[in-house]
């Protein structure tokens, strides 16, 4: 199980590590799909960067799971890829009005957060 080689990856000396592992093995059986990234009150620039790791690492943790070019993924789930990736290397400028990049960042988020759903219906929820 995939779920238990991440929790063995873990530092035995980094107190934190276990109750974060403890929080995606529960959130990984309930189904549940969470970015974890900063809350709203930090700087937008800051959440922006966060996404944009996410991204990154996101794909980086599916290719070290395995998956390839002769993975068969939808077409939908091979366009989220792509989006994820162009996330990844974006550089992003800000509008004037904060508000509208606030809301362009919240629906950035839910498309990804939908789209890290998708991939894991199309690869097989793990456990």
């Amino acid at each position: 199980r995939w779920t238990e080689f991440v929790a063995d990856a873990a530092l035995p000396s980094a107190d934190w590590a276990g109750p974060v592992f403890d929080q995606i093995r529960v959130a990984l059986a309930e189904g549940a799909v969470d970015l974890l990234l900063p809350d709203d009150d930090t700087a937008i620039a800051e959440r922006v960067a966060a996404l944009k790791s996410w991204c990154g690492g996101f794909l980086g943790g599916l290719g070290l799971g395995g998956l390839g070019k002769s993975t068969k993924l939808s077409a939908e789930a091979e366009e989220l890829l792509v989006d994820v990736r162009e996330i990844s290397r974006s550089d992003i400028s800000f509008d004037p009005d904060e508000e509208a990049d606030e809301n362009a960042l919240m629906e950035l988020c839910e498309y990804v957060r939908m789209g890290a759903v998708l991939i894991r219906d199309e690869l097989g929820q793990p456990g």
